[in-house]
């Protein structure tokens, strides 16, 4: 009898630690942005240029959050060489204004992530075949949750970029703004009090 009563003890106790505690999964589009940030070079980004796609996941416990994003764009050369770009936000710490389980969730955020392009089928001729870059990164975005599904947008800043120390690979070029817009699946983070 002792060990039931402390077995739903402990899942009540566990139940409270996780009731603010929200788990993200989401589809993104990304697009780089040079020097100039408005909403018209954005919108025209993403008519004009083949975005960065790929998944990102995030855990939010009360309003601090944890989180990465991966996203590729594979294309061809007219020389028939195949090649992958991509971007990822390895890792980030985001802080979340109104908590995991709001309707409007704005946030802020910072981290770390590298960007590249390497050749994966045929000659890439007088082009490098390697090319990285890593930066910080800070941002700002909001998200809208319509039960489970969530949908949002943000915008990064990246104040420097650089190849990788002590090597010879050739840095990829980026701009100094990421736009991405998101869908996805949240759950968890209940009503806050």
């Amino acid at each position: 009898m002792k060990r039931s009563i402390a077995l739903v003890f402990a899942i009540l106790l566990g139940f409270q630690a996780f009731a603010h505690t929200s788990v993200a999964i989401s589809g993104i589009a990304s697009v780089d942005l040079s020097s100039q940030l408005s909403l018209d070079e954005a919108v025209s980004a993403f008519q004009t240029k083949d975005p960065f796609c790929g998944l990102g996941w995030e855990v939010v416990i009360d309003e601090v959050g944890l989180g990465g994003t991966y996203l590729v764009n594979f294309f061809q050369t007219s020389s028939a060489d195949w090649w992958l770009d991509w971007y990822g936000e390895g890792l980030y710490l985001s802080y979340h204004l109104f908590g995991a389980g709001a309707l409007i969730d704005p946030f802020v955020r910072a981290g770390i992530g590298c960007a590249g392009r390497v050749i994966l089928a045929g000659d890439a001729g007088a082009a490098e075949p390697l090319a990285i870059s890593v930066f910080p990164f800070v941002g700002a975005g909001a998200d809208i949750r319509l039960g489970a599904l969530n949908l949002g947008a943000t915008v990064d800043y990246l104040p420097r970029t650089s190849g990788i120390p002590a090597t010879l690979i050739q840095a990829y070029p980026l701009g100094r703004f990421q736009t991405s817009v998101l869908a996805g699946f949240k759950l968890g983070g209940g009503r806050r009090r």
